[in-house]
C-alpha cells in the first residue's frame, strides 16, 4: 500500500496567458479574421501598450480577470473602449462569494447563478485579481419567548402581589434555539429542596433541571419538590459557616436521602468524610441522594456505606471529595445556582446548541457526522445536505480531547432507526478512538448551556469525574459571570464552524507546512483489542437500534505528518481490527491527506477551501450508501 497525495486534491487552475489570449479572444468574439484587420496595435506611451485602435481611431483596451479556484469566469476577457465599463460573470464554487478585487472602481451584484461584476471607467490595459471569501449565513431572526412557572407549593420572595402563584420570563432568542429556565433563586418552600421544574404539578410530566432548557411550547412549568429527610437522622458539629454533617443515624432504605439545608435554624455547608462510616444500619441505599444549594464541600468518603442511583446538587458546590462515592453514582443531575461563563467565549460549549438542534429534529430522517474539532473545522453541511435532500445534516464535532463515550451517550439518545451516523475518528485522539475515557474537566464546559445533558450520560465507569468537576468549579470561579444568553464561537445552523479561515491562493505553494512542527502522528497505540471492543460497541449499539453507521476519517495535515508509514500502519491496524469486529471504513485514508495550504492553523483544522474539498470526497464516499 502507499499514500499518495490524490489528484483531485491538487490545485484544479492553472494561470492563463493573461492579456495575449484576453486579445485574441475579444478579436473572436467581434468578428475573428475582420476585427484583425480592422484593428492594429499601438504604442504611444507607456499608458496605452496593449491597445487596439479601430479605423475611427476609438481606443481599445484588453481586460482579463484572472482565473481562480473559487470561480469560473464565463468569458475571462474582453476589449471595452476607453473610458467605458465591463461587466464579468463569475460562478462561484458552493459556499463561496465576492469578497473584493483589486481594481480602483468596480460594482458588484450577486444573484443565486453567481456575480457580476462590473469594471467602471476603464482607461488602461487590465488584469483584474478578485478576493473571495466564504458565504456568511443570514442571521436568524430574533424570537421572544416568555416561559411560565407556578410556585407549586413554594413562595416567590420576591413577588409581593402573588407570593404563591405564578411567574413569567421572557427569554429573546437569537443564537440559541431553546430558552434556559430559571434557577430558582427567590423560590423557597419550608422543609424543602427545590431540584428543578416539571411539566406536571405532581411531577409526574417532563423534568427540567433549573437553569437547563427547555421546549418553547412546553406550557407551565410546575416547581419540583423534595421534602427533607427527617433532620433526626443527622448528627453534626457547628462552624463559623452553619454546620457540618458527621453521621447518619437513620434507616439503611430510603426512597432518597434529601440532606436538610438547615439544622437548628443553621445553614448546612459541608458533610464529612465520616458521614457513613458509623451507621447504626451499617450500609445506606436510596434512589437518589439530593443535597440542597448551601452545601459547598463534601469530604473523601462522606458516602463510602451507600449506594444512589442518582445525584442531584448546585454548582455552587465548590468541592466534591474524589473519593466521596466508593459505589460510583451512574446519573448525575446539575442545577444551576451560579450564572454560565463559558457561554460566550468557548468553542466547547457550542455542544449545548448542537444538541437542541438535534432533540427538535425528532422524527426526521437525519444524518449526523461526528468527530472532534476536525469535523467543526472541516465540513459544508450545507453541501451534504443538498447531496443528499432526504436528510437533515448535524455536524456534532466539537472537541477531540474530550471522551467520545461521554458524547455518544448523550448523541445516542437523540438517534432514531433510519438515521445514518457517520464517525471519522481523528485518529491522533485517544479519546475519539474510545482508548480514553477519562473525564476532563471541558465536559462541564459543554453541558454548562443545559446542565440536563449531563444526566443523559452513564457516568457509572467515571472514576474521575469528581476530579474533573472540581477543575470546572474553580476555573469558573475565576471568570467573570456571564449570561446564558451569550454565545462562543460562531458556528452555522448545521454546526459548521463559522471562523474565516481563507485559503490563500496566491501563496499557496508556501503554505505547504507543519502547523504542529511536524509532529503530527497516528497513534497506534491507541488500538487496542478493549478501545476497539468498546468503539465497535457503540456502533452495534446503534445498528441494533436501526441506525446505519458509516466509518471515515479525519482529515490530516500530509505536511505535518512526523512518519508517513506510520499512516500507512494506521489505516492497516485500523482496517483489520475493525473487520475482525464485524465493521470496515468507507473511506480510504490516502483521500484524507491534504496538503498544508489547505489548513488553517493546525495539522487538523482545515481552511475554507480545504473544506469544501474535503466534503467532496467524503459525499462521494457516502454517495453509493446513501
Amino acid at each position: 500500500m502507499q499514500i499518495v497525495w490524490s489528484v483531485k486534491n491538487k490545485l484544479l487552475a492553472k494561470r492563463r496567458a493573461v492579456l495575449l489570449c484576453g486579445v485574441l479572444l475579444c478579436c473572436l468574439l467581434f468578428g475573428g479574421c475582420r476585427l484583425l484587420k480592422e484593428y492594429a496595435f499601438f504604442s504611444v506611451g507607456s499608458e496605452n501598450v496593449g491597445a487596439l485602435k479601430d479605423k475611427n481611431e476609438s481606443v481599445f483596451y484588453p481586460v482579463v480577470v484572472v482565473d481562480s479556484l473559487f470561480y469560473q469566469v464565463e468569458e475571462p476577457a474582453g476589449m471595452v473602449p476607453k473610458n467605458e465599463n465591463i461587466t464579468f460573470f463569475l460562478n462561484y464554487e458552493p459556499g463561496f462569494t465576492f469578497a473584493s478585487c483589486d481594481y480602483a472602481t468596480y460594482r458588484v451584484q450577486e444573484t443565486e447563478e453567481g456575480v457580476f461584476l462590473t469594471l467602471e471607467d476603464v482607461n488602461a490595459p487590465t488584469r483584474v485579481y478578485v478576493t473571495s471569501q466564504k458565504k456568511k449565513p443570514d442571521p436568524e431572526p430574533a424570537r421572544i419567548v416568555t416561559l411560565t412557572y407556578d410556585a407549586n407549593g413554594g413562595i416567590w420572595t420576591g413577588n409581593r402581589e402573588d407570593p404563591r402563584g405564578l411567574q413569567s420570563q421572557t427569554v429573546t432568542l437569537t443564537t440559541h434555539i431553546r430558552p434556559n429556565t430559571l434557577n430558582g433563586n427567590g423560590l423557597t418552600r419550608e422543609g424543602y429542596t427545590l431540584t428543578g421544574w416539571n411539566t406536571k404539578a405532581d411531577g409526574s410530566g417532563t423534568h427540567v433541571g433549573l437553569g437547563s432548557r427547555t421546549d418553547t411550547n412546553i406550557g407551565i412549568l410546575y416547581a419540583e419538590w423534595a421534602a427533607w429527610t427527617d433532620p433526626s437522622y443527622f448528627t453534626y458539629r457547628r462552624n463559623e459557616n452553619g454546620v457540618i454533617l458527621t453521621g447518619y443515624k437513620g434507616p439503611g432504605s430510603l426512597d432518597s436521602l434529601v440532606i436538610p439545608a438547615r439544622l437548628d435554624g443553621l445553614a448546612v455547608t459541608e458533610i464529612a468524610g465520616s458521614f457513613t462510616t458509623n451507621m447504626p444500619c451499617k450500609s445506606l441505599q436510596a434512589k437518589a441522594l439530593i443535597l440542597p444549594d448551601g452545601v459547598r464541600e463534601v469530604e473523601s468518603s462522606a458516602f463510602s456505606m451507600a449506594e444512589f442511583e442518582e445525584l442531584f446538587f448546585f454548582d455552587s458546590l465548590t468541592m466534591m471529595g474524589e473519593r466521596a462515592f466508593f459505589t460510583p453514582v451512574r446519573t448525575v443531575h446539575i442545577q444551576a445556582a451560579m450564572p454560565p461563563v463559558y457561554q460566550k467565549n468557548n468553542a466547547n460549549a457550542a455542544f449545548a446548541d448542537k444538541l437542541d438542534r438535534l432533540m427538535l429534529a425528532q422524527g426526521k430522517k437525519k444524518l449526523a457526522l461526528f468527530a472532534g474539532c476536525s469535523l467543526s473545522y472541516g465540513l459544508d453541511s450545507s453541501l451534504v445536505e443538498a447531496s443528499f435532500p432526504d436528510y437533515e445534516v448535524f455536524n456534532l464535532g466539537v472537541i477531540g480531547g474530550i471522551s467520545a463515550r461521554f458524547q455518544m451517550d448523550i448523541i445516542e439518545r437523540f438517534l432514531e432507526p433510519g438515521d445514518t451516523f457517520v464517525h471519522a475518528p481523528e485518529e491522533m485522539s485517544g479519546g475519539q478512538l474510545y482508548f480514553d475515557i477519562s473525564c476532563d474537566y471541558r465536559m462541564f464546559i459543554m453541558v454548562e448551556g443545559n446542565y440536563d445533558l449531563l444526566s443523559l450520560a452513564d457516568l457509572s465507569y467515571a472514576e474521575d469525574l469528581w476530579k474533573a468537576y472540581n477543575m470546572y468549579v474553580k476555573m469558573k470561579s475565576e471568570e467573570e459571570p456571564g449570561s446564558y444568553e451569550d454565545f462562543s464561537l460562531d458556528y452555522n445552523h448545521y454546526g459548521d464552524i463559522l471562523l474565516p479561515r481563507p485559503f490563500e491562493e496566491d501563496n499557496a505553494e508556501k503554505r505547504d507546512v507543519s502547523y504542529n512542527n511536524g509532529e503530527y502522528v497516528f497513534s497506534c497505540e491507541y488500538l487496542t483489542d478493549r478501545a476497539m471492543d468498546r468503539l465497535c460497541g457503540m456502533y452495534d449499539s446503534l445498528k441494533e437500534k436501526g441506525i446505519n453507521v458509516l466509518i471515515s476519517y479525519a482529515p490530516v495535515n500530509l505536511d505535518g505528518l512526523a512518519d508517513l508509514d506510520g499512516a500507512i500502519e494506521f489505516e492497516k491496524r485500523f482496517t483489520a481490527m475493525l473487520k475482525e469486529r464485524g465493521w470496515q471504513p468507507v473511506s480510504r485514508l490516502e483521500d484524507y491527506l491534504f496538503q498544508g495550504r489547505y489548513f488553517y492553523d493546525s495539522d487538523y483544522h482545515l481552511n475554507e477551501y480545504g473544506a469544501l474539498l474535503r466534503t467532496r470526497i467524503l459525499i462521494s464516499d457516502l454517495f453509493d450508501i446513501l
